[in-house]
């Protein structure tokens, strides 16, 4: 028959004993504290085969240096990026204020307007130069070349003939030029007038500075300079009250550039930016080679203030460190208390060294009165764990070793201990051919009292079986036979069955256990059925028993309180309907023994981590019905 019983001794018991303390420091050799101080023999620096451990100094070095890195990339990061930051703010203010002037001049000259259509229509004539003599055309047409023109002069001056017009506009974007320059001269190593509409979006018009004259480029596709659609789509979508400015900067090949937009409205419209850019490459060159110096002052400055500062680690610390190991290593050779205050009294220290001096004698000699104490109980602890033993393998015993052959049934039970030895039992047996007895109980405590009550409540329920079939009889004669041997007022539940194999009924009685879970119609069901005090918990109140018939294939559970009172680590209990759910959720076709692992599994999932407080048995008795 298969058995499943879990061992009765899973853990040990803490035997209580403290923790030896043991000092393996290695041994010296010679009186003379500066010869042991010394770190000049391979003895010294690996006392009895102990691997070698690096040095304080070393440690604190590596410390320190890394700190120092970290502060040396640190200060150059900021280094950088303050400089970096202070100088694009400058760069900033000084195009934002170019720009801000090249609007101004565009706006004040009242036929930009014109200059936009002319510029438009007729670049290439734009480029030429100026051919007629200037005087000359200075005296004709000076009405056209003043700085602001009426909407009349303007309405005049387009009906002039194409070439008159196209030499008025060399003229006047040449002036227009100057003023732009004037404004822009220290703003930027580039200025450029470029068209923003869509359709001709990238043309430039005019250039700054230029070989010959500002117009020298105009018509062409200078596609480079424009930035991404978004920055172009925003320019293109503001209006004549609006004069913001847009920056961007980047890098192009190995050159980077600092970049302003600026809208020029032209018929009521941003149809042009102005586009300033300044390189700043070789502001970035300097600014490393500068950046590299200072880092390179710093790390031999805080390289001087490491080396002073391991020097004063050295002298502050390391030395006293040694005094100390060595009178712990002198004290783990001689086991002498005495010797080691001695050797502590050397470190004459009035700081946090005196105080560990003093606090090492002091541990020494509890030690040693540690030691001679544990000696004492050691004989006392070992006797101790003996008895346990002992109790542990008495208690094995009491339980049913095999389980009766029959084909009226099947059965399996499980135990398993909160302690070394606990208070659950469980007992099964066959007092003729056709009866068959089973219970479960669970005494009031935990421990060798617990085992021994036990031993005793098993052995008269077990002798009280034996005369009669009738549980109730069997639990009161029980219980009259404890009360005479019972100075501890202990108590058992129990739940006591006698089954009649070829019918199938059952006769039960109930004292103070929990409820058995009982298979019916292929549900499990935890029903309160008539229920008595626990045997030796009242002694004289009568029990009372009850019956039932069980079907071929119907079952009983029986089960501790450990089952139904596992606790999480959220205080919360397995509980009887948990316990109904986890029964019905089993396979229907599982054998005694794969039911009792299914719940098992169950209620350890459920409680986790949280240790067991509690004694747990579960007995699954399946009734196949008569032959």
């Amino acid at each position: 028959m298969a058995e499943e019983t879990e061992s009765m001794t899973e853990g040990k018991t803490d035997r209580m004993i403290g923790t030896e303390i043991e000092i393996k420091l290695g041994s010296e050799t010679g009186a003379d504290i500066d010869d042991h101080m010394s770190d000049t023999t391979e003895e010294r620096e690996n006392p009895a085969g102990r691997p070698k451990r690096k040095k304080l100094l070393f440690r604190v070095g590596l410390m320190i240096t890394g700190v120092f890195i970290l502060l040396i990339m640190l200060l150059g990061f900021l280094l950088v990026h303050n400089s970096e930051s202070a100088f694009f703010e400058g760069q900033r203010e000084a195009l934002k204020q170019g720009l801000k002037q090249v609007q101004a001049v565009t706006k004040a000259d009242t036929c930009f307007d014109w200059y936009s259509e002319i510029w438009e229509k007729y670049p290439e004539e734009l480029k030429n130069e100026f051919e007629p003599d200037a005087f000359t055309f200075a005296l004709k047409y000076d009405r056209y070349l003043d700085l602001t023109l009426s909407e009349e002069d303007l309405e005049n001056l387009r009906k002039e003939p194409v070439e008159t017009q196209i030499t008025i506009a060399k003229y006047r974007t040449q002036s227009l030029a100057g003023r732009i320059m004037t404004s822009v001269a220290l703003s930027g190593d580039g200025v450029y007038l470029i068209d923003f509409r869509k359709e001709r979006s990238g043309q430039v018009y005019l250039t700054f500075p230029y070989e010959d004259q500002p117009s020298e480029h105009m018509g062409e596709e200078f596609s480079e300079l424009i930035v991404d659609e978004d920055l172009a789509d925003q320019i293109r979508s503001t209006r004549v009250e609006e004069e913001d400015v847009y920056f961007i900067s980047r890098q192009m090949a190995d050159e980077n550039y600092y970049i302003g937009y600026a809208p020029i409205y032209s018929h009521e419209e941003a149809r042009f930016a102005v586009v300033m850019i300044h390189d700043w490459t070789e502001f970035h060159d300097d600014q490393v080679r500068n950046m590299l110096w200072m880092l390179a002052s710093m790390v031999v400055v805080l390289g001087i203030g490491g080396a002073l500062l391991l020097l004063f680690i050295s002298t502050a610390t390391v030395g006293p460190v040694k005094r100390l190991r060595y009178g712990v290593r002198r004290y783990t050779k001689d086991k002498d208390s005495g010797t080691l205050r001695e050797d502590m009294a050397a470190v004459n220290r009035q700081d946090e060294f005196g105080e560990l001096a003093g606090d090492i004698t002091e541990m020494a000699e509890e030690i040693d009165r540690y030691m001679n104490e544990n000696v004492r109980l050691a004989g006392e602890r070992e006797a101790a764990a003996a008895e346990l033993q002992i109790a542990t393998r008495v208690q094995q015993e009491q339980l049913p070793s095999e389980y009766p052959e029959s084909p009226y049934f099947t059965m399996q039970a499980f135990i398993r201990p909160a302690k070394e030895v606990g208070g659950d039992f469980y007992d099964f047996f066959m007092p003729d051919e056709n009866h068959l007895v089973i219970l479960v109980s669970d005494v009031s405590d935990k421990g060798m009292d617990a085992a021994f009550f036990m031993a005793i409540s098993k052995a008269m329920i077990k002798a009280s079986a034996m005369k009669s079939l009738d549980p109730v009889e069997i639990i009161t004669e029980a219980e009259d036979m404890l009360r005479e041997n019972n100075p501890t007022g202990m108590f058992v539940t129990t739940w006591i069955g006698v089954i009649d194999l070829p019918t199938g009924h059952v006769e039960a009685c109930n004292a103070g256990h929990d409820y058995p879970a009982v298979r019916k119609k292929d549900r499990y069901v935890v029903e309160k059925t008539p229920h008595g005090p626990a045997v030796s918990f009242l002694p004289g109140v009568k029990h009372e028993g009850y019956g039932f018939d069980l079907e071929p294939g119907e079952r009983i559970f029986l089960y501790t309180d450990g089952v139904v009172e596992a606790l999480r680590e959220e205080g919360e209990r397995f509980g009887v309907s948990r316990l109904e759910e986890t029964l019905n959720k089993a396979p229907a076709d599982a054998t005694d023994e794969e039911l009792i692992r299914y719940t098992r599994d169950a209620v350890d999932a459920f409680a986790g981590e949280s240790p067991q407080f509690d004694d747990m048995t579960m007995l699954s008795f399946s009734y196949r019905g008569g032959n």
